[in-house]
């Protein structure tokens, strides 16, 4: 897991948030093989946001 609590405070993994950081990069690669232009500009959206959210996360990150 990423994230768990300790004593009602959040603790975010460096090393959890960066797997999936990591991920969707490697993930959007794969996207270029889609034909469809609208199917791919939609699924790049929402790796996008996939993104920016996972990014975030790192950067908040307090643990390992």
């Amino acid at each position: 897991p990423y994230f768990v609590e300790v004593g009602g405070q959040p603790r975010i993994s460096k090393q959890a948030a960066q797997f999936f950081v990591d991920w969707v990069y490697q993930r959007a690669r794969e996207l270029s093989k889609i034909e469809d232009p609208e199917t791919r500009a939609a699924l790049l959206e929402d790796h996008r946001k996939a993104r920016d959210y996972w990014e975030d996360l790192l950067k908040r990150a307090n643990a390992p």
